[in-house]
């Protein structure tokens, strides 16, 4: 039977996504400035993907209008000034700003409108980001299985705890149970243990079957490893989930 459930479709494979913004530029004096933003989720939607790693965007033809004369826009990931703009391999500068006072100033902008009424389109060649290196590519498999989707790398420390237990030679312990005693979130390290305690590879099969070690938190049963082990694990599976795409953020409109 034929389905149109899109639940289960992680990209859509949209070649150009169109994104359009409301700048009111109307009584816009010089030197003046105004925004506007998409959020990262409604740009998932709107590219038909489920992961901000999926966009890989090559480039961006921005097409502006202006009713206030010339202006510059710029792109940001993020309506806060200390978010970066767009990476691209094109620029606009503006020399000779007139700030009164005989001072100039030069400022950039990826692109400028000539404020005639007429739609100014511009070519932006955005440069790799993170998101789309050979490494990163990778992992992005992992970040999008039904295991680890709704993993997040800042849920690292859910469920873990120091071992009140004697040390393992001169190295403390730490205890990792399946859910956070706080806000009983899932923990991804005891998720990632569990997973393999068939795998006889890791750390040298010392989760292996029976020759992993429990205790019990909260009634609950509980991986206990060493410190050295904990940091491994945990740096591993955050470079493994972290999402690495600027676009993640608020996509922003100067």
């Amino acid at each position: 039977m034929a389905t149109t459930d899109d639940e289960h479709v992680i990209d859509h494979g949209l070649k150009t996504v169109w994104l359009h913004y409301n700048l009111n530029t109307q009584n816009l004096q010089k030197g003046e400035t105004v925004s506007t933003h998409i959020d990262g989720e409604s740009l998932m939607k709107g590219a038909g993907i489920t992961h901000p790693d999926l966009l890989n965007p090559e480039s961006i033809t921005m097409y502006t209008e202006s009713a206030a004369g010339k202006l510059g826009v710029a792109l940001k990931h993020g309506p806060d000034a200390k978010q970066p703009r767009l990476s691209t391999a094109t620029r606009a500068l503006v020399a000779g700003v007139d700030l009164g006072d005989d001072e100039y100033e030069t400022h950039g902008f990826h692109a400028v409108s000539l404020g005639k009424g007429i739609p100014d389109g511009h070519v932006l060649q955005l440069e790799p980001t993170a998101d789309q290196t050979e490494k990163s590519a990778k992992n992005l498999p992992k970040r999008l299985n039904t295991t680890w989707k709704s993993v997040q790398a800042s849920h690292m420390l859910k469920g873990v705890q120091k071992s009140t237990l004697p040390k393992s030679g001169l190295e403390s312990r730490v205890v990792v149970a399946p859910f956070d005693k706080v806000d009983n979130t899932p923990s991804p390290i005891y998720q990632l243990l569990d997973n393999n305690k068939s795998n006889p590879k890791l750390f040298n099969g010392q989760f292996y079957g029976s020759k992993a070690k429990f205790t019990t938190v909260d009634g609950r049963k509980a991986y206990v490893m060493t410190k050295s082990q904990f940091r491994e694990v945990k740096r591993k599976l955050r470079e493994t989930l972290e999402t690495k795409s600027p676009f993640q953020h608020v996509f922003d409109k100067t």
